[in-house]
């Protein structure tokens, strides 16, 4: 896991401008890079605030498979939006590995009532 982080790091220090924080989705412009990613797709605001911006290729991770049903059918004439299922704190890097142009990432996944299973209610640390 330390050499992933690593590369990431690298990978993301390589890029310009400097990492920004805090962005609201209505800002996504600001920010235009190749890729968008996100975390936590719930109803899709983000992929359509992304669209809007312009983002060539959009990728969401979503844990929830009801709102990743839903995101596909909302989004299935959008060829260049990619709705993944899984949790983004264990599988961001599979989706972001063989991405080689620049990310702006808009790191929204958590939950909105405690996980039964015990899970992290935000992920953003393990992002």
């Amino acid at each position: 896991m330390k050499s992933k982080l690593l590369i990431l790091t690298a990978l993301v220090s390589q890029f310009q401008p400097p990492i920004k924080a805090n962005m609201a989705p209505e800002g996504f412009e600001r920010f235009p890079n190749y890729y968008f990613v996100e975390t936590g797709t719930f109803e899709g605001k983000g992929i359509s605030f992304a669209l809007r911006a312009g983002f060539p290729e959009i990728h969401s991770i979503e844990i929830d498979l009801q709102f990743v049903h839903s995101a596909k059918r909302k989004f299935a004439n959008n060829h260049n939006v990619h709705i993944h299922v899984g949790d983004s704190g264990k599988d961001l890097w599979t989706i972001i590995k063989n991405l080689h142009k620049p990310i702006t990432f808009w790191l929204d996944g958590h939950r909105d009532t405690p996980d039964p299973k015990g899970g992290k209610y935000t992920p953003l640390l393990d992002e």
